[in-house]
């Protein structure tokens, strides 16, 4: 069983991604997409050490080419900020998710996109003489979590 961990405030500049424990690097896309209805997707594209980019299942698939790096935040640091771990073999049946270090109970559905890329920024000869800064980055963070209320309602809340 393998745990994926985030730690964030909501905003792409304050989160941590962990496998198992240990802080890693390099994700260039996350996508973490659960439902009591079977969909199971749990992928990670990274950059290896030496620039290659892999895409590969979570909960299954050999990462051992992940990079790992020291945490970015302090003990104090991560008091401010929400956490969801997910455990899991890769089945549905042997997940467990916990918000705040809490077993959370009657969830419905859980996405989690996590998308960081550079991107070639497409002009013509005027903005490439004016503009010093040929790429930008694309990036998404979208996080939610559909749970079922004791009154059998389901309620959509922002995870961080």
């Amino acid at each position: 069983m393998r745990t994926i961990s985030i730690e964030s405030n909501g905003r792409i500049e304050k989160t941590a991604v962990y496998l198992n424990g240990e802080q890693i690097a390099g994700i260039k896309e996350l996508l973490l997409s659960i439902d009591e209805e079977g969909i199971f997707n749990a992928i990670i594209s990274f950059t290896t050490s030496s620039g290659t980019v892999l895409t590969k299942q979570l909960f299954t698939d050999d990462l051992s080419q992940l990079q790992r790096r020291e945490a970015a935040f302090s003990e104090d640091e991560a008091m401010d900020l929400r956490s969801l771990a997910v455990e899991s073999d890769g089945t549905l049946d042997n997940t467990s998710v916990f918000m705040n270090n809490e077993f959370i109970d009657g969830i419905v559905s859980i996405m989690v996109h996590i998308m960081i890329d550079s991107v070639q920024k497409r002009g013509n000869v005027f903005s490439k003489i004016f503009s010093k800064n040929q790429s930008y980055s694309e990036t998404r963070f979208l996080s939610e979590i559909v749970l079922r209320n004791l009154d059998g309602s389901e309620s959509i809340e922002s995870i961080f």
